[in-house]
């Protein structure tokens, strides 16, 4: 860490306490998060019995 940054926190820590140290951004969806409806999709293949056979490398043909 850098001087300037723990002059920040110390700063941040003496306005608000213990909640100042905590990041701005906790509790907001990430940027590279993907769309819920993606998320869905993929669960579904996850769960299907189905799509896991077909991608078990033992139970491929030779």
């Amino acid at each position: 860490m850098s001087v300037r940054q723990v002059k920040r926190l110390v700063r941040r820590y003496r306005d608000e306490g213990v909640a100042g140290l905590v990041s701005g951004h906790r509790g907001r969806r990430p940027n590279n998060a993907l769309a819920e409806s993606v998320r869905r999709e993929v669960v579904g293949l996850v769960r299907d019995p189905l799509c896991r056979l077909r991608s078990d490398p033992g139970l491929r043909e030779a």
